[in-house]
């Protein structure tokens, strides 16, 4: 959907939106996940780092930040 609107509807900032709602969900969860017992591990316990980072944190913290730029800079230009 968000392909979509950045594509034929030209909706970057509504695009932008809805893709920090789910990947700050997913970082909200993974901060939260000691209240409500979550986990990132494997059934044998493992779990996929990088650098000592879950690879998830690193992925949607990479994501998340490039949508803060996106929406930075697409709202600077649209008060033009």
């Amino acid at each position: 959907m968000c392909l979509w609107l950045v594509w034929v509807k030209k909706e970057v900032i509504v695009s932008a939106v809805l893709s920090l709602i789910i990947t700050g969900s997913f970082l909200v969860a993974f901060i939260l996940q000691d209240f409500y017992g979550g986990s990132m591990k494997y059934l044998d316990g493992t779990e996929k780092t990088l650098f000592g980072l879950n690879i998830g944190i690193i992925g949607f913290g990479v994501a998340a930040i490039l949508l803060v730029i996106t929406l930075y800079t697409e709202l600077k230009q649209s008060k033009k």
